[in-house]
């Protein structure tokens, strides 16, 4: 009966998890701005209800806290467009070296290959003609992409603006919807998530800024330009765990190989990205963030895999904290505190294995 009844558990744990993944993704366009105006308005909630305590009215504070994170994040934008506007003045001098490799690409083939030059020009015409045509392509998926993110945005700061007008009334929903003996229980446990997620979305702000610092000295130092716009989007990248990282760094390693046409630029650039990259992990984040997402790397990759495939981007972002704040619903519950012991960041140590309570003890 007992071996049934864990059957029957799990068989509804995954059909529970079946659905949900399937609901994600079919109302993505629905949830996907809801889940960010929830983490802006739990990171507000606090200095909002500081300007409320200072005398002023809830949508006052809140219009001042709004339009104050747009003024800042427009002049974050203003400050990389120019750096932009030059980045693109040099794609003259791009096209220049790409076609001396495309030139030494040819001497090469021409040397080592039994091909004809003739041939060989057919098929690099055709290859520049198959490439424009797929860049005329992509314009208008690129621009109906970059309209669908500004209609989101815009509805994501409607839903932050009645998130933080409403959160009292919405706080003592949730704390009405539990019985009297769990109110308490409801209410730590709000408590918590409110903390993870505020610790780690500032302390994620902070790495970022120490990151973008010292990828873009290190950039100025090698001498490759743009080193600001390099170092602090690379950094902006860390927001996605584990490889987000690597493809900010990608891109000054392949600037500075079709600005400069020189190899040994590009292995000082890589170099650098690397240990940066081990201060970060091995360091930066550790002191920063510390133990505040206590999900165990194993599940922490599991879920950025997830919510790419879910969500896209948005998904990498936000499914690690958000499966930190379902490791802490699991250490609530009885019935699932067995799942907060497996996603937990405990490890095993080497000599020691973890002690399984028996029906001794």
């Amino acid at each position: 009966m007992k071996i049934r009844t864990d059957i029957a558990y799990w068989a509804h744990l995954l059909i529970t998890l079946s659905i949900l993944t399937a609901v994600l993704s079919w109302a993505q366009t629905l949830l996907k701005p809801i889940a960010f105006a929830i983490i802006m308005a739990l990171l507000f909630r606090p200095l909002c209800s500081k300007l409320e305590r200072k005398g002023l009215p809830s949508i006052v504070a809140i219009l001042i806290i709004l339009i104050a994170s747009i003024a800042l994040i427009a002049a974050i934008l203003s400050l990389f467009s120019a750096q932009l506007y030059f980045l693109f003045q040099d794609l003259q001098d791009f096209q220049q070296n790409i076609m001396q490799i495309i030139t030494r690409l040819q001497e090469i083939i021409y040397q080592n290959l039994p091909i004809s030059q003739k041939e060989i020009d057919v098929f690099i015409l055709e290859s520049r003609n198959q490439i424009l045509s797929e860049s005329s392509s992509l314009l208008a998926p690129t621009l109906g992409a970059s309209g669908n993110f500004l209609a989101s945005a815009g509805l994501t700061l409607v839903y932050v603006f009645f998130f933080l007008l409403y959160r009292k009334s919405i706080f003592s929903f949730i704390l009405m919807t539990q019985g009297e003996s769990k109110r308490d229980h409801t209410r730590d446990f709000l408590t918590k998530v409110n903390k993870v997620i505020i610790r780690y979305f500032l302390g994620l702000l902070i790495v970022i800024a120490i990151m973008g610092t010292l990828n873009s000295l290190g950039l100025w130092i090698i001498g490759v330009e743009h080193a600001i716009l390099f170092g602090f989007f690379a950094a902006a990248l860390t927001i996605i765990p584990y490889i987000g990282t690597y493809i900010g760094g990608a891109l000054p390693v392949l600037y500075v190989i079709l600005n400069k046409g020189e190899i040994l630029p590009a292995v000082y650039v890589t170099a650098w990205f690397i240990v940066v990259q081990l201060l970060e992990s091995n360091w930066i984040t550790p002191r920063i963030l510390g133990n505040q997402v206590s999900v165990n790397a194993l599940f922490a990759f599991m879920a950025l895999i997830l919510g790419g495939l879910i969500w896209g981007i948005a998904g990498m972002i936000l499914f690690i904290p958000f499966t930190a704040v379902l490791k802490i619903l699991f250490d609530h519950s009885e019935s699932f505190k067995s799942l907060g012991v497996l996603l937990g960041s405990e490890f095993s140590q080497s000599g020691s294995e973890p002690k399984i309570p028996t029906s001794q003890d």
